[in-house]
């Protein structure tokens, strides 16, 4: 029960934007966090909007298959780190983690999902970042 109640000290505290340009795959994310207790969680797929919002947020979800401007989630993650440091936590998710993993968590990414993302695991993962906020 006190793991319980901590958590739910935290999560006011925790910001969550989710950067996808499907918003079928980031929607029911999105909801689903909220009705876990997550209050402040953003969708959006407009770069510019994401970018915004990074100085708001201190947990980012993305698609690595996201594309703007030539890049990738991977370049975007890295670009996110050298600006906001330790102070925000990137978990990138693609269809095919594999050959993934090592570039994203070398790009400064808490962790790699693999889609479908199972929502119970992505929790798991949310829970463990907040702590460090």
């Amino acid at each position: 029960m006190e793991r319980k109640e901590a958590l739910a000290e935290l999560l006011p505290f925790v910001r969550i934007l989710i950067l996808d340009d499907e918003p079928n795959v980031a929607k029911p994310v999105q909801f689903r966090l909220q009705q876990a207790g997550y209050p402040f969680v953003t969708f959006t797929s407009n770069i510019d909007t994401a970018w915004n919002e990074l100085k708001n947020t201190n947990i980012l979800l993305i698609d690595h298959y996201l594309s703007y401007s030539g890049k990738n989630g991977i370049e975007f993650t890295r670009e996110a780190k050298k600006e906001y440091g330790a102070d925000l936590d990137v978990i990138i998710y693609s269809g095919s983690v594999d050959k993934l993993a090592q570039n994203a968590l070398e790009a400064g990414a808490t962790a790699c999902l693999e889609k479908p993302l199972i929502f119970e695991y992505l929790q798991l993962w949310i829970q463990e970042t907040a702590k460090r906020i």
